[in-house]
């Protein structure tokens, strides 16, 4: 959860599973879009693994058309 000033403005659902997370849902509330609250939440994610060492891969959702 990306919180600002104690308003949730962006969230990620996902699991860990074989040192493997796997997003399942991003949501942001769309007040805040033009900062782009998903990636920013993404981004410190990806930081907080990469620190830890606890997960070897970020799997993301494919996107289809």
């Amino acid at each position: 959860m990306l919180r600002s000033s104690g308003r949730a403005i962006a969230f990620e659902f996902g699991y860990v599973g074989k040192r493997v997370y796997q997003s399942l849902k991003v949501g942001y509330d769309e007040r805040f879009a033009a900062y782009s609250p998903s990636q920013l939440l993404t981004m410190e994610l990806l930081r907080h693994f990469h620190r830890s060492g606890e997960i070897a891969a970020f799997d993301t959702p494919r996107r289809t058309r």
